[in-house]
C-alpha cells in the first residue's frame, strides 16, 4: 500500500514540478515579447520623428533656395530662366529622396506591424496556456487533497487495526497465564 502512495505523491510532485516550469517558461516568453513591443514602438517612434524632421528640413531648404532665386532674379534676370530649371531639378531630386525614403518608412511599418501582429498571437497562445495550466494545476490540488484525506483515513485505520491486534494479543496472554 506504501508503494502505491509513493507512486501517486512521486507523480503528483513531477505533475506540480512541471506546471512550475511551465509557468516559469510562460513568464520568461512574456517578458521576451514585452521587450520585443517596447523595441518597436521606440523605432516606430524614431521613424515617425525622422519623416518630421524631413519634412521641416525639406520646408526649410525650399524657402532658402527660392529666397536666393529671388535675390538672383532681381539682380540677375538672364540667368532667371536657368536657375528656375535648376532648381525645378533639384525639387524633383529631393522629391525622388524623400519618396524612397517615405517607402523604406512605410515598409518598416508594415513590417513592424506585422512583427506585432505576430506577438500579439503569441501572446494569447501564451494566455491560453496559461490558463489550461491554471485549469490543471488546480485538478491536481484537488487530486491531492482527496490523496491526503485518504491517506489519513488510511492511517487512522491503521492505526485502530495496530490497537486492536495488540490488545488482542495481551489478551491471549493474560489467559495463557
Amino acid at each position: 500500500m506504501e508503494g502505491g502512495r509513493a507512486r501517486v505523491r512521486s507523480a503528483l510532485l513531477s505533475r506540480l514540478q512541471r506546471s512550475e516550469q511551465l509557468r516559469s517558461q510562460q513568464g520568461l516568453v512574456m517578458r521576451q515579447l514585452k521587450e520585443k513591443v517596447l523595441k518597436y514602438r521606440a523605432r516606430s517612434q524614431e521613424l515617425e520623428q525622422q519623416l518630421e524632421a524631413a519634412g521641416v528640413s525639406s520646408q526649410e531648404e525650399s524657402a532658402r533656395h527660392g529666397l536666393e532665386q529671388l535675390h538672383h532674379q532681381s539682380s540677375h534676370p538672364e540667368h532667371a530662366v536657368a536657375q528656375e530649371s535648376e532648381e525645378k531639378d533639384l525639387l524633383v531630386h529631393e522629391k525622388a529622396i524623400l519618396e524612397k525614403r517615405l517607402a523604406a518608412m512605410e515598409q518598416d511599418g508594415q513590417s513592424l506591424s506585422e512583427q506585432l501582429a505576430e506577438a500579439r498571437s503569441a501572446k494569447q497562445a501564451l494566455e491560453s496556456s496559461l490558463l489550461e495550466t491554471q485549469h490543471r494545476l488546480s485538478q491536481l490540488e484537488m487530486v491531492k487533497s482527496d490523496l491526503e484525506i485518504q491517506l489519513h483515513a488510511v492511517t487512522q485505520a491503521k492505526e485502530v487495526m495496530e490497537e486492536l491486534l495488540r490488545s488482542e494479543g495481551a489478551g491471549d496472554r493474560s489467559f495463557l497465564h
